[in-house]
């Protein structure tokens, strides 16, 4: 059984080898997120990146965000440093407009709903790891946290967003060309 988990790792390391070499020569990268845990909630999202170097790209995201209580999007502008064969930091600014449901209940039971605009910017930084076959891309964002640095409204309402954001296992696909 060790035999093979070890004959598995290095099969998949064998393959991640020439993800550095697969970059080269690659302007643009188009990739969607299809599931994960960005912005402090699940979502969707896209991706537009272009290259300054085979280890360096510059660009910005686009997400649907839906949240336990808030649902909206979010929109980044970030820059990704490759420190080796397929891992990566990503400092980025990112901007978050959500609506937050609040619940009022009053002394008879009965029940009112809220909504409350949240807008937010923030600073962060993810890692992650990022493989690359030919012009297929396929990737994560394993961990990141994004610090709140203004709220736009009231300081009641900006509650929630004061605390920053955390992204977990945002998964990408898509193609570099």
């Amino acid at each position: 059984m060790i035999k093979f988990l070890v004959l598995a790792l290095l099969s998949l390391n064998l393959l991640a080898q020439s993800s550095m070499e697969n970059r080269e020569g690659k302007r643009f990268q188009l990739t969607g997120s299809p599931a994960g845990l960005n912005f402090s909630a699940s979502g969707t999202g896209f991706q537009a990146a272009y290259f300054l170097s085979t280890n360096s790209q510059v660009g910005f995201g686009i997400y649907d965000i839906d949240g336990f209580d808030f649902r909206g999007t979010g929109a980044e502008i970030f820059y990704k440093n490759f420190e080796s064969n397929t891992f990566y930091y990503k400092p980025s600014v990112s901007y978050r407009n959500v609506t937050n449901d609040e619940d009022f209940f009053d002394f008879f039971g009965s029940t009112e709903t809220a909504d409350t605009r949240l807008r937010d910017l923030a600073v962060g930084i993810k890692i992650g790891n990022q493989w690359q076959f030919n012009s297929f891309t396929l990737g994560c964002d394993w961990f990141g946290y994004s610090h709140v640095v203004a709220n736009f409204g009231r300081d009641d309402e900006a509650e929630t967003s004061r605390y920053g954001h955390i992204t977990i296992a945002s998964f990408y696909l898509g193609a570099s060309f």
